[in-house]
């Protein structure tokens, strides 16, 4: 009798195995298929609890450590942030405002939107970044700015690119 039970369990996980690996498979496909990911590269290999393949894409592609490090990060993004936060980026004016004119400087301060006038995201391209905040500053009552357009990074440290390799 146990053999009879034992026989459908592993029909069932099989059946569970290949239903994951398919469905892993179709969504990564569609992924891959999009026009974001045109110039793309993904590779990894997801295996179970006793460390059998349940799927792989390009598994045993190597990457370098900067594409694969951007797995942690945004790990550690989405749990210390959480699944809705939202990057901010504001527009706010010194001095005053006069028959449409501000006797004062335009500030634009962001604190990281990593989207902000990227070419990868129609709704981020920097046209539709200066179009939007052609309309706040009009919408605000401003025609005429006498003053400076400043922009204020002083949220980023200006390390673009690491010292060196990790190995180093």
């Amino acid at each position: 009798m146990k053999h009879l039970f034992i026989i459908p369990l592993l029909i069932s996980q099989t059946y569970f195995a290949q239903s994951v690996s398919a469905d892993l498979d179709k969504s990564v496909k569609e992924m891959m298929s999009t026009s974001n990911a045109v110039s793309a590269n993904l590779s990894f290999y997801v295996a179970d609890e006793n460390g059998n393949l349940v799927y792989e894409y390009n598994g045993n592609k190597g990457l370098s450590t900067a594409s694969t490090q951007k797995i942690f990060t945004a790990a550690a993004a989405l749990e210390t942030l959480g699944k809705d936060y939202q990057w901010k980026t504001t527009a706010s004016y010194s001095g005053k405002i006069s028959n449409g004119i501000l006797d004062g400087d335009l500030y634009i301060t962001s604190n990281g939107d990593p989207t902000l006038g990227s070419w990868r995201y129609e709704e981020y391209k920097p046209e539709k970044f200066k179009q939007k905040l052609i309309e706040a500053v009009k919408k605000s009552g401003i025609k005429k700015i006498s003053g400076n357009l400043i922009v204020d990074d002083s949220n980023f440290d200006f390390q673009s690119t690491p010292g060196g390799w990790p190995w180093n």
